[in-house]
């Protein structure tokens, strides 16, 4: 699940770097400002739901046992 954040974080890199060699200009400033929205995004993607999943998880297995 941490993959999950920091794949997202990668894109968000990666369509900066492709829009700067196809384009060859600088990105956009409001670009640039959805991607590094995105790009923190994924890093709290990255580190929130790996302990959301595993306190549900948590969760069920505890009422299953009961």
């Amino acid at each position: 699940m941490y993959v999950l954040g920091a794949g997202v974080g990668a894109l968000s890199l990666a369509i900066a770097v492709v829009y700067t060699a196809i384009y060859q200009r600088r990105v956009s400033f409001s670009i640039e400002k959805v991607l590094i929205k995105i790009a923190l995004i994924a890093i709290v993607v990255m580190f929130v739901l790996p302990q959301i999943a595993h306190l549900s998880v948590n969760r069920i297995i505890d009422d299953n046992r009961r």
